[in-house]
């Protein structure tokens, strides 16, 4: 899961673009990319080294998964959320952006609800809502991969590389 989440960010960062005249739309798709998806990808990879750091082979006990997420993890995703939002109100004149974006922010949803079904999880010692979260975890993996396919298909339209594609 921290591999495909940081190859996306990583390529969403390096985007280049091919010929000299940028249209109003390419140079907002650039921006997107460049500006706000990066920003995003920033936020997105503190939230996930912090849950990694106490979580598969770095779990040491309830206690500390709890900490970590109550204490970081989830605030991580509520701003991951709350930029991602910010970010949709930006681009709300742009439908093209808005439907790909939609996509990322059904993700970030996601990952909030899965960190939110741990902790109670933990506080309730219920194993049912451990799968919950394991469900919504998966749920944003694939959300990353089809916001990812999205955001491809957009800029093949407008002759945007993200390299490392």
């Amino acid at each position: 899961m921290k591999r495909i989440i940081n190859a996306l960010c990583i390529c969403v960062a390096f985007v280049l673009l091919f010929g000299c005249v940028n249209t109003k739309k390419q140079n907002e798709i650039l921006d997107y990319v460049n500006i706000d998806c990066v920003m995003l990808g920033e936020i997105e990879t503190k939230t996930l080294n912090s849950f990694n750091s106490v979580s598969g082979n770095n779990y040491e006990n309830d206690l500390k998964l709890y900490e970590e997420l109550s204490k970081t993890t989830v605030n991580y995703t509520r701003e991951l959320n709350a930029k991602a939002n910010e970010v949709a109100q930006k681009y709300m004149s742009n439908t093209e952006i808005l439907d790909v974006h939609t996509v990322y922010l059904k993700c970030t949803i996601s990952y909030l609800n899965a960190f939110s079904y741990m902790l109670t999880a933990i506080e309730t010692q219920n194993r049912e809502m451990i799968i919950n979260a394991n469900n919504e975890l998966s749920n944003a993996n694939s959300t990353a991969l089809l916001f990812r396919g999205k955001l491809n298909d957009l800029c093949d339209k407008y002759k945007i590389v993200l390299k490392n594609k």
